[in-house]
């Protein structure tokens, strides 16, 4: 189990350092000069404070701007980022830290906001601790945030009320031909509900989408086979010293995964759920000792006949690791829950045991391509199968190769 855990952090050791994506950019200076370049896309989460870059694609020199030099920088076809001065609103939407004003408190800071529409009217995004913020502006009306806040409405701090400004700065600025007063009266705080009232105000003239551009499939559906070699451990803690079985064999696994890629960094990361079923049946002659009635120790045999059935659903996160656009290996960790699992061993001396199974860790490395096909090692740490017995200890464990084709 140790090893197999150095192992991956190896892996992502050495990947992890090799994967630098760097795509065709630009940024403009305070000065107004436009350097065209190569910028580390990174995918941000939060918005960004600075940014790495080459001046060429082969460069191994890696240079970096902040946002005290830079007014602008954009990724082609991906995203872009300006900086603005603003008012910001940094109320919570987490209901253990709401606040119990009603009314922003603004705090004046400099920004890098991502540009999510840019037309006759633009919409803003920023991004900061998981909870994102959005401005708008058009070409009567400057850059101002959009204002929803959650607040206690009493000391009880038990129920709180929405605070659904914005709702009406996007009526009284953006009502025309193409929107009505019922476009805005339900509108949630929310970017693709946003960028629909936004595209529809901007109907009437080309204007740019970059949420459009970064549009990403976000789930997957595969058939995953898999070839285990499994062993199974029985251990009588009744008899000193203890007598150890162990019985190896190879079985057939067939599953399906369920694969949600996470909305940032570029689909490097995601996690799965990964139901199957396996079969485990092996029987065979044992030589071992035991205590007789007198207290020697004395040869014995025993036959020992195991069958173990189990469906496992391996719940863990996968991260990815690009080689090219077609071409990725991934690690991947997680904890497999038994669903429902059955045990039966039984000796020749007429001792029978049955019981269930307790969850275990799972890790894997594997390789993908065109996001179509993987093959991936994966190994099952021990679990306890006959976890309601004192003075007997059932460990199975498992290695194999799994297949897996995406369907969708």
């Amino acid at each position: 189990m140790k090893k197999s855990l150095i192992i991956l952090f190896l892996f992502y050791f050495v990947f992890s350092k090799a994967q630098i994506s760097f795509e065709k950019g630009y940024f403009i200076t305070n000065s107004d000069q436009r350097i065209d370049c190569f910028i580390k896309n990174v995918d941000w989460r939060n918005n960004p404070n600075d940014f790495s870059y080459k001046i060429n694609d082969g460069d191994s020199n890696v240079l970096s701007e902040s946002i005290l030099n830079v007014k602008e920088f954009g990724i082609t076809n991906f995203s872009k980022y300006i900086r603005y001065k603003v008012n910001i609103e940094n109320s919570s939407n987490n209901i253990n830290s709401l606040t119990d004003k009603k009314n922003p408190l603004w705090k004046e800071e400099q920004l890098f906001l991502e540009v999510i529409i840019e037309g006759n009217a633009s919409l803003y995004a920023f991004t900061r601790k998981d909870q994102t913020k959005f401005f708008y502006e058009t070409k009567n009306i400057p850059l101002e945030q959009l204002v929803m806040i959650k607040y206690y409405a009493d000391d009880t701090r038990k129920d709180y009320k929405i605070n659904f400004s914005y709702r009406q700065q996007l009526f009284t600025n953006l009502i025309s031909e193409s929107l009505s007063e019922k476009d805005f009266n339900f509108l949630d705080y929310d970017k693709k509900q946003l960028v629909k009232i936004f595209n529809k105000y901007n109907n009437t003239e080309t204007s740019v989408v970059f949420e459009n551009k970064k549009n990403r499939k976000s789930l997957n559906l595969k058939i995953t086979p898999s070839l285990n070699f499994a062993t199974l451990k029985i251990i009588d803690l009744y008899n000193v010293p203890n007598i150890n079985y162990k019985q190896s064999e190879k079985n057939f696994k067939i599953g399906f995964e369920l694969e949600y890629y996470l909305p940032f960094n570029k689909n490097i990361w995601s996690v799965f759920i990964n139901p199957g079923y396996e079969n485990f049946n092996s029987e065979g002659n044992f030589s071992s000792k035991k205590i007789d009635n007198f207290g020697n120790l004395v040869n014995t045999n025993f036959y020992i006949k195991s069958k173990y059935s189990s469906i496992e659903v391996p719940i863990g996160i996968r991260y990815y690791f690009f080689f090219n656009k077609n071409s990725r290996m991934f690690i991947d960790a997680g904890l497999s829950f038994i669903i429902q699992g059955k045990s039966d061993i039984s000796f020749d001396n007429n001792i029978n045991l049955t019981g269930r199974s307790s969850t275990n860790l799972v890790t894997g490395l594997g390789y993908s391509f065109k996001k179509k096909f993987s093959l991936e090692l994966r190994y099952n740490s021990s679990r306890e199968i006959l976890y309601s017995y004192i003075y007997w200890s059932t460990k199975y464990s498992s290695y194999g190769v799994v297949l897996g084709y995406t369907i969708f």
